[in-house]
């Protein structure tokens, strides 16, 4: 679906920068019950796709078991300014397939979530994967669709600088 308000529509390259600039987000689901479930979580993204971690059972491993599909949203800025009535923002959408991390894969998709985070080799690091590693789940969501936006004003603004 084409924006509304395409002239502040981001470039593809620019909302990937804002995904791996950004630690947290908003991930949307349907729950077993038909409802509407958002959950603010910390994410990771690693090859095109991002990744999470859950309970081994929960409301929103289920939901992710039953519909398959999720919306994440990143937002980047949010500064209100009075004296314009306008707010300066920078936000992503993403939607795509979501899924859990099969077994084998596991504790690599630990080390690529953590690795977004600190070095592979910051100390102590393959420690506490070893200690949490079996209480946890691991998720992984495509980049199938992805779309960011800027405020009318900071639009203008980089039209005029660049």
């Amino acid at each position: 679906m084409k924006m509304r308000r395409f002239k502040q529509q981001l470039s593809r390259e620019e909302a990937v920068a804002i995904v791996k600039a950004n630690r947290t987000g908003v991930l949307s689901l349907v729950d077993a019950e038909g409802m509407p479930y958002g959950v603010p979580l910390n994410y990771a993204y690693h090859d095109n796709r991002l990744l999470f971690h859950c309970a081994r059972s929960g409301r929103k491993l289920e939901a992710i078991l039953q519909h398959g599909c999720a919306s994440f949203c990143i937002i980047h800025q949010d500064k209100v300014v009075l004296e314009r009535f306008a707010n300066d923002f920078v936000s992503v959408i993403i939607s795509g397939p979501i899924r859990r991390v099969t077994a084998e894969k596991q504790r690599t998709a630990i080390e690529d979530f953590m690795a977004f985070y600190a070095d592979r080799d910051y100390p102590g690091l393959q420690r506490e994967i070893d200690t949490y590693m079996s209480g946890l789940v691991m998720l992984e969501m495509e980049l199938q669709e992805i779309s960011g936006k800027e405020g009318r004003y900071l639009m203008e603004k980089r039209s005029l600088e660049g």
